[in-house]
Protein backbone atom coordinates (compact mmCIF):
# COMPACT_ATOMS: atom_id res chain seq x y z
CA UNK A 1 0.00 0.00 0.00
CA UNK A 2 1.03 3.54 -1.03
CA UNK A 3 -1.05 5.36 1.47
CA UNK A 4 -3.52 4.57 4.25
CA UNK A 5 -6.62 6.90 4.72
CA UNK A 6 -5.54 7.28 8.30
CA UNK A 7 -2.33 8.83 7.67
CA UNK A 8 -1.58 12.28 8.90
CA UNK A 9 -0.48 13.52 5.39
CA UNK A 10 -3.89 11.53 3.90
CA UNK A 11 -6.10 13.47 6.39
CA UNK A 12 -4.50 16.78 5.13
CA UNK A 13 -4.98 16.08 1.36
CA UNK A 14 -8.13 15.32 1.99
CA UNK A 15 -8.88 18.26 4.10
CA UNK A 16 -7.68 20.39 0.91
CA UNK A 17 -9.57 18.82 -1.57
CA UNK A 18 -12.49 19.11 -0.09
CA UNK A 19 -12.24 22.73 0.77
CA UNK A 20 -11.36 23.23 -3.39
CA UNK A 21 -14.71 21.78 -3.66
CA UNK A 22 -13.58 18.52 -5.43
CA UNK A 23 -15.04 14.89 -4.82
CA UNK A 24 -13.48 12.78 -3.17
CA UNK A 25 -14.20 8.83 -4.72
CA UNK A 26 -13.11 5.78 -3.21
CA UNK A 27 -9.81 3.96 -5.83
CA UNK A 28 -10.77 0.64 -5.04
CA UNK A 29 -8.08 -1.71 -4.02
CA UNK A 30 -6.19 -4.23 -6.43
CA UNK A 31 -8.47 -7.22 -4.58
CA UNK A 32 -11.55 -5.61 -3.86
CA UNK A 33 -13.33 -6.77 -7.29
CA UNK A 34 -12.29 -10.60 -5.62
CA UNK A 35 -12.83 -9.72 -1.96
CA UNK A 36 -16.22 -7.90 -2.59
CA UNK A 37 -14.31 -5.25 -0.39
CA UNK A 38 -15.30 -2.12 -1.71
CA UNK A 39 -18.47 -1.50 1.31
CA UNK A 40 -15.52 -1.83 3.84
CA UNK A 41 -13.34 0.64 1.88
CA UNK A 42 -15.57 3.03 1.18
CA UNK A 43 -16.85 3.00 5.02
CA UNK A 44 -12.81 3.61 5.89
CA UNK A 45 -12.47 6.56 3.76
CA UNK A 46 -16.29 7.97 4.96
CA UNK A 47 -14.93 7.90 8.91
CA UNK A 48 -11.75 10.04 7.72
CA UNK A 49 -13.83 12.52 5.30
CA UNK A 50 -17.13 12.57 7.43
CA UNK A 51 -19.58 12.48 4.89
CA UNK A 52 -20.82 9.73 2.36
CA UNK A 53 -18.60 8.39 -1.07
CA UNK A 54 -20.42 8.47 -3.97
CA UNK A 55 -17.47 7.46 -6.97
CA UNK A 56 -15.35 5.16 -7.32
CA UNK A 57 -12.45 3.80 -9.87
CA UNK A 58 -11.04 0.59 -9.78
CA UNK A 59 -7.42 0.18 -9.46
CA UNK A 60 -5.75 -0.31 -12.54
CA UNK A 61 -9.29 -0.34 -14.32
CA UNK A 62 -9.79 -3.69 -13.38
CA UNK A 63 -13.09 -3.90 -14.51
CA UNK A 64 -15.40 -7.27 -14.15
CA UNK A 65 -18.94 -6.66 -16.21
CA UNK A 66 -20.52 -10.00 -14.49
CA UNK A 67 -19.85 -8.83 -10.69
CA UNK A 68 -18.77 -5.16 -10.25
CA UNK A 69 -21.84 -3.39 -11.19
CA UNK A 70 -23.88 -5.50 -8.13
CA UNK A 71 -20.67 -5.10 -5.86
CA UNK A 72 -20.71 -1.29 -6.27
CA UNK A 73 -24.55 -0.86 -5.86
CA UNK A 74 -24.07 -2.89 -2.40
CA UNK A 75 -21.80 -1.01 -1.37
CA UNK A 76 -24.03 2.32 -1.98
CA UNK A 77 -21.56 3.74 -5.01
CA UNK A 78 -23.67 5.95 -7.40
CA UNK A 79 -20.84 6.82 -10.04
CA UNK A 80 -18.13 4.52 -11.48
CA UNK A 81 -15.00 5.22 -13.59
CA UNK A 82 -13.64 2.24 -14.17
CA UNK A 83 -14.72 1.78 -17.81
CA UNK A 84 -12.38 2.55 -20.25
CA UNK A 85 -8.54 1.55 -21.17
CA UNK A 86 -4.77 2.27 -19.40
CA UNK A 87 -3.31 1.84 -23.23
CA UNK A 88 -4.84 3.04 -25.40
CA UNK A 89 -7.92 6.16 -25.73
CA UNK A 90 -11.13 5.27 -26.85
CA UNK A 91 -14.76 4.05 -25.12
CA UNK A 92 -14.30 0.63 -23.98
CA UNK A 93 -18.57 0.24 -23.74
CA UNK A 94 -18.93 2.03 -27.06
CA UNK A 95 -20.48 5.19 -25.86
CA UNK A 96 -19.02 8.75 -24.77
CA UNK A 97 -21.85 9.71 -22.31
CA UNK A 98 -22.77 8.54 -19.00
CA UNK A 99 -24.70 5.29 -18.57
CA UNK A 100 -26.52 2.81 -16.48
CA UNK A 101 -24.12 -0.16 -15.95
CA UNK A 102 -26.38 -3.30 -16.35
CA UNK A 103 -26.33 -5.82 -13.89
CA UNK A 104 -25.78 -9.18 -15.51
CA UNK A 105 -26.37 -11.24 -12.08
CA UNK A 106 -29.59 -9.40 -12.05
CA UNK A 107 -30.52 -9.00 -15.18
CA UNK A 108 -31.46 -5.48 -14.88
CA UNK A 109 -30.14 -2.09 -15.14
CA UNK A 110 -28.01 -1.40 -12.13
CA UNK A 111 -28.52 2.42 -9.93
CA UNK A 112 -24.41 3.03 -10.66
CA UNK A 113 -23.74 5.08 -13.86
CA UNK A 114 -20.37 4.79 -15.51
CA UNK A 115 -18.69 7.98 -16.47
CA UNK A 116 -16.66 6.66 -19.97
CA UNK A 117 -12.66 6.94 -18.90
CA UNK A 118 -11.81 8.14 -22.68
CA UNK A 119 -8.45 9.19 -21.42
CA UNK A 120 -4.96 8.02 -18.88
CA UNK A 121 -1.72 9.82 -18.28
CA UNK A 122 -0.33 6.08 -19.12
CA UNK A 123 -0.72 6.80 -22.38
CA UNK A 124 1.75 9.45 -22.31
CA UNK A 125 4.43 7.34 -20.87
CA UNK A 126 7.00 6.17 -23.72
CA UNK A 127 4.74 8.37 -26.55
CA UNK A 128 4.91 11.95 -27.84
CA UNK A 129 2.78 14.14 -26.60
CA UNK A 130 2.07 16.36 -29.18
CA UNK A 131 0.95 13.25 -31.52
CA UNK A 132 -1.49 12.16 -28.03
CA UNK A 133 -2.80 15.99 -28.10
CA UNK A 134 -4.65 15.73 -31.60
CA UNK A 135 -6.16 12.35 -31.07
CA UNK A 136 -7.04 13.19 -27.69
CA UNK A 137 -8.87 16.58 -29.40
CA UNK A 138 -10.70 14.03 -31.93
CA UNK A 139 -11.75 12.01 -29.40
CA UNK A 140 -13.20 14.78 -27.32
CA UNK A 141 -15.04 16.12 -30.72
CA UNK A 142 -16.76 12.74 -31.23
CA UNK A 143 -17.96 13.16 -27.35
CA UNK A 144 -19.21 16.54 -27.79
CA UNK A 145 -21.37 15.62 -30.68
CA UNK A 146 -23.12 13.63 -28.61
CA UNK A 147 -23.37 16.32 -26.38
CA UNK A 148 -20.94 13.54 -24.04
CA UNK A 149 -20.06 13.13 -20.63
CA UNK A 150 -16.37 11.75 -20.57
CA UNK A 151 -13.43 11.68 -18.05
CA UNK A 152 -9.70 11.62 -18.22
CA UNK A 153 -7.05 10.75 -15.59
CA UNK A 154 -4.30 12.11 -14.98
CA UNK A 155 -2.48 10.67 -11.03
CA UNK A 156 -0.55 13.37 -9.25
CA UNK A 157 2.51 10.54 -9.14
CA UNK A 158 2.65 10.74 -12.83
CA UNK A 159 3.89 14.22 -12.60
CA UNK A 160 6.66 13.14 -10.87
CA UNK A 161 7.40 10.54 -13.08
CA UNK A 162 7.09 11.86 -16.41
CA UNK A 163 8.39 15.72 -16.70
CA UNK A 164 6.33 16.65 -20.37
CA UNK A 165 3.28 15.61 -18.48
CA UNK A 166 2.45 18.88 -16.58
CA UNK A 167 2.95 20.94 -20.02
CA UNK A 168 0.81 18.05 -21.63
CA UNK A 169 -1.81 19.09 -18.62
CA UNK A 170 -1.90 21.97 -19.30
CA UNK A 171 -2.62 21.58 -23.05
CA UNK A 172 -5.36 19.27 -22.10
CA UNK A 173 -6.87 21.58 -20.14
CA UNK A 174 -6.31 24.29 -22.32
CA UNK A 175 -8.22 22.17 -25.39
CA UNK A 176 -11.59 21.10 -22.93
CA UNK A 177 -11.60 24.95 -21.86
CA UNK A 178 -11.58 25.98 -25.64
CA UNK A 179 -14.44 23.11 -26.35
CA UNK A 180 -16.83 24.67 -23.63
CA UNK A 181 -15.92 21.48 -21.51
CA UNK A 182 -17.55 21.52 -18.34
CA UNK A 183 -15.22 20.90 -16.03
CA UNK A 184 -16.89 21.86 -12.91
CA UNK A 185 -17.24 18.46 -11.45
CA UNK A 186 -21.04 17.83 -11.19
CA UNK A 187 -21.90 14.65 -11.82
CA UNK A 188 -24.98 13.65 -14.32
CA UNK A 189 -28.24 12.62 -13.17
CA UNK A 190 -29.62 9.99 -15.26
CA UNK A 191 -33.18 8.86 -15.09
CA UNK A 192 -34.10 5.67 -13.67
Amino acid sequence: SRCDIRWTSSREILHLITQGGMTVGLHGSYYAREDDSYRAEKERVEQVLGKAVLCHRNHYLRFDPVRMWSQLESAGIRYDFSVGFNYRMGFRAGCGNAYRGFDIASNQPSSVIAIPLLFMDTMVLGRDPAVILPELRKALEAARQVNGCVSLLFHPESFLIEPRLFPFFESVLQLCKEMGADMSGRLPSLGR
